[in-house]
């Protein structure tokens, strides 16, 4: 195996499921047949959450499973408390509430309606419309908290945009709006962000232009172009942390790819880039990913068509790719968007 440079390429052996065997498989369906096609989760330790997105038509479906059992799934449908409340691409949570992000509704109209539901209760829904502040704040994919503040990341409110929409979590409420492109007018479009706990990061899909900010300060916005270390580290689609560095997840930069993009947070800068292609042709074309603190693991969505091989690489050494291919348990799993882990398994 060799060993990941600071601007090159890096290339793996294979090494094929490895620990990586034990799979459980929960059909939502089977409680209500309008859980499908979701977007994105993610869970506060006792159970998971899997974000409405379009089933038939745009869903407002919250679907809820038990981690301990994988079982006993519940519902919370959204539109009884507002018809708008569909479409959503992302949420997160901060140990009381989860918060949806909005990106359409009925007919495909861009959207701006944040749903906040009660944990607990797994009821309670409020809204939060942020063009009430903003009429340029709909369109967002992906969004994450630093524990006091909700942080929505800009993507198409019928035109690409940058405006990062920022509202207080205790109040649900006290909207703040940084807008990207009065730094550079490339920063707009994003797909997915996340934090390091001083920064925020935001996920360039349009172009290979990351976007770093503070929190403290809700300001002071750095740039790091990737495509300046390789031409190809455009088209990503989410991305994580494992608190030293920051990893972007390939999708599809003209044509789907499948090389992951690792940046020195510290610094802001450092590229190197790990090559999942040369451990397996199918390796690219990833909807999102997630860290158990040692491995990083890629969402398997479209390669040119749907697949269900998960790719995880060693973040130590940023090498040692592993595939495990879900559809040798069952020829339905592949075509994911995205995913979580509650320390012990990884949801998809």
């Amino acid at each position: 195996t060799s060993t990941a440079t600071t601007s090159g390429t890096t290339s793996a052996t294979t090494t094929t499921a490895c620990e990586l065997i034990m799979m459980a498989t929960l059909d939502m369906a089977a409680t209500d047949s309008d859980l499908t096609g979701f977007s994105y989760g993610f869970s506060d330790g006792t159970y998971g959450y899997l974000v409405p997105f379009v089933s038939s038509g745009f869903s407002g479906k919250v679907a809820r499973f038990d981690l301990a059992s994988f079982s006993s799934v519940s519902v919370l449908d959204l539109t009884s408390t507002d018809a708008d409340l569909k479409g959503f691409t992302g949420g997160f949570t901060d140990g009381t509430y989860g918060y949806l992000v909005p990106l359409k509704t009925t007919n495909g109209q861009d959207w701006s309606k944040v749903a906040r539901f009660d944990l607990a209760s797994f009821s309670s829904v409020s809204v939060l419309d942020l063009a009430s502040t903003d009429a340029d704040l709909m369109g967002f994919y992906g969004g994450f908290t630093d524990g006091t503040y909700g942080y929505m990341v800009p993507n198409n409110n019928g035109q690409l945009f940058g405006k990062v929409a920022r509202f207080d979590l205790a109040s649900f409420s006290s909207v703040s709006v940084l807008d990207l492109t009065s730094t550079d007018t490339d920063l707009k479009g994003f797909d997915g962000g996340f934090t390091d706990g001083t920064y925020g990061y935001l996920v360039p899909y349009d172009n290979g232009k990351v976007a770093r900010f503070d929190l403290a300060s809700f300001s002071s916005v750095s740039v790091l172009d990737l495509t300046s270390t390789d031409a190809d580290l455009k088209g990503f689609d989410g991305g994580f942390t494992d608190g030293t560095y920051g990893y972007l997840v390939p999708s599809n930069n003209g044509q789907k790819f499948g090389k992951v993009a690792r940046f020195d947070l510290a610094s802001f800068s450092k590229v190197s880039v790990l090559d999942l292609t040369s451990t397996d042709a199918d390796l690219k074309g990833f909807s999102r990913g997630f860290t158990d603190g040692t491995y990083g693991y890629l969402v398997p969505y479209n390669n040119g068509q749907a697949f269900g091989k998960v790719a995880r690489f060693d973040l130590a050494s940023f090498s040692s790719v592993s595939v495990l291919d879900l559809t040798s348990t069952d020829t339905d799993l592949k075509g994911f968007h995205g995913g979580f882990i509650d320390g012990t398994y990884g949801y998809l």
